[in-house]
């Protein structure tokens, strides 16, 4: 072989690794760039899951609020009737026993005063019991927790009572040594 074949065959045969090395390096660099495309890939089927888990508590979340408020509001609604449906026979129960206790109806005989005082007192711890459901069931509103500034209606009922009773009770103080008079007569003094 002469020098001239040799020397072609040399460049063939470095070309054929050059070829080699090229094709390796271009599967080298396809390999690579289908990895990150999966990996990117990956990564928003996880961001379109992580948006959709989102999207799904957010969903929950409103649905739970729209209950919230929805029993909130039936609460209200019970809180109102139960405090105007006892309150007023108990106005009437307490204002008419007080009056025929204070005989401003006429005099009373020992057996009449004796069941009249039983009635005023059983309708004074009903309206302290009422006075307490009130208290109890306003106690996170009047306490500002929760509701912000938009107070409900029987918060802005009891906070009437509340202030009411206060008003009543500073007044009974000074006139009785009995601090409870008062307190037990917010619902009705109110009204």
């Amino acid at each position: 072989m002469n020098s001239t074949s040799l020397a072609e065959v040399d460049l063939l045969a470095e070309v054929t690794q050059l070829r080699t090395r090229n094709a390796e390096l271009e599967a080298a660099l396809a390999a690579a760039i289908t990895a990150r495309l999966e990996t990117e890939r990956s990564r928003a089927d996880e961001r379109v899951q992580h948006e959709a888990e989102v999207l799904a508590y957010a969903d929950a979340f409103s649905r739970v609020n729209a209950e919230m408020a929805r029993v909130l509001q039936v609460k209200d609604a019970f809180l109102t009737m139960i405090s105007h449906e006892l309150c007023t026979p108990l106005t009437v129960i307490l204002g008419s026993s007080a009056g025929l206790i204070e005989e401003i109806y006429g005099p009373l005989s020992p057996q009449q005063r004796q069941p009249l005082k039983r009635i005023d007192a059983a309708a004074r711890r009903l309206l302290a019991i009422l006075n307490d459901i009130l208290r109890r069931a306003e106690a996170p509103l009047l306490n500002g927790v929760g509701y912000g500034d938009r107070a409900s209606p029987s918060a802005r009922l009891w906070s009437l009572h509340r202030h009411a009773g206060d008003h009543r009770l500073r007044r009974d103080q000074q006139d009785s040594q009995d601090p409870s008079a008062g307190h037990e007569r917010a619902c009705y003094s109110s009204l």
